[in-house]
């Protein structure tokens, strides 16, 4: 949040020289946080129907979900699938085991990875020749798309649904009395302009939105992910925050607007820790409407709140980046909007939370 530093006495005082960032402004009586932290649905499972020739199974998660669309700003956020197919039959081993993902038409392959032999990918469809697979063993397959893109501002949720299929077929070893099976296996994922989370996989940067519709808005760029990553970006409701449009930090004043905290995180998909890289800090761009700003809000006044926790004290940044950003975290690109609002962006190697 950022807000004009001076003691109070009743008037507006001059507002503390420093840029926006990943809290509410002067204007925003809120402050905000990115959070990104995706999240999975339970995986949709099914099993070949015929026990005597073997049973095998597939199932297949979706991370995110809901996930929010690409192309928002120029964003661009990932949708993550995980495949297994496992062997459940009660005595036999299955050969020549594939599975098969025919992915959601919006979406654009990225990549494909099995634990048991190598993955190809043509006009949309994904192919996984997994092999032998005993009694009790399985394959995983993580497969990675980018969400549907839009350059609508406004744009409807809309529904996708990846299918996979997974089939063995002992026709070459049991001649003439051959046994095959399929099974296939569908998840559904919720793509949404209000969804604030995407999967980042590791070697690829990110970014993602609030509704830009909104009055506050703000979103995050995740670059040259170290890990694969989840993120997270919502702007939560109004709080008491703000009261009679000032707040108190340490023996200072600020001057505030009523809005939502930004809430962001970034973590590691794989451990759930904290998402830090220093060499590529995270970058947490944030938008305010009109009524937002005061109209005294200048450049050089502008600062941001920012706590570490939820417990945490609230800190004040107005400290402006240097060439590398070195000095993070920090603020830069303060800016007024050409509709009277104001935004900025607030850098940091790690995301912690902002308010």
């Amino acid at each position: 949040m950022i807000a004009r530093e001076g003691p109070f006495d009743g008037r507006i005082a001059p507002w503390r020289r420093g840029p926006i960032a990943v809290a509410l402004a002067v204007a925003l009586t809120g402050v905000g946080a990115l959070a990104l932290g995706g999240s999975a649905q339970g995986a949709s499972e099914t099993c070949t129907a015929n026990a005597q020739q073997g049973t095998l199974c597939v199932s297949v998660t979706d991370t995110p979900d809901p996930v929010a669309y690409s192309s928002f700003d120029g964003n661009n956020t990932f949708l993550k699938y995980d495949v297994v197919a496992e062997n459940r039959s009660r005595s036999s081993s299955l050969s020549h085991v594939g599975v098969t993902d025919t992915l959601p038409e919006e979406t654009t392959f990225v990549s494909a990875t099995s634990s048991r032999g190598a993955c190809s990918e043509a006009d949309g469809t994904v192919s996984c020749p997994v092999g032998a697979l005993k009694k009790g063993q399985r394959a995983t397959i993580e497969i990675v798309v980018t969400a549907p893109a839009t350059d609508a501002t406004n744009p409807a949720d809309v529904t996708i649904t990846n299918t996979v299929e997974a089939n063995f077929d002992e026709r070459f070893n049991d001649q003439p009395n051959g046994k095959q099976d399929t099974a296939i296996a569908t998840e559904t994922t919720l793509v949404s302009k209000t969804a604030g989370q995407t999967f980042v996989p590791v070697g690829h940067s990110g970014k993602v939105d609030t509704d830009p519709a909104l009055d506050q808005y703000a979103n995050a760029l995740i670059p040259n992910a170290s890990a694969d990553v989840l993120a997270t970006l919502r702007i939560l409701d109004p709080d008491a925050f703000c009261v009679d449009g000032t707040v108190r930090i340490g023996n200072k004043s600020y001057v505030c607007r009523t809005g939502g905290f930004v809430d962001a995180s970034v973590v590691n998909a794989d451990t759930g820790g904290t998402y830090r890289n220093t060499a590529h800090p995270l970058v947490f761009h944030l938008r305010w409407g009109p009524d937002f700003i005061s109209g005294r809000q200048t450049v050089r006044n502008f600062v941001v709140f920012y706590r570490t926790g939820e417990t945490a004290p609230i800190q004040v940044i107005d400290t402006s980046c240097n060439a590398t950003a070195s000095n993070a975290p920090c603020l830069r690109n303060a800016a007024p909007e050409s509709d009277g609002g104001f935004s900025v962006d607030l850098v940091k190697p790690d995301n912690g939370h902002m308010r």
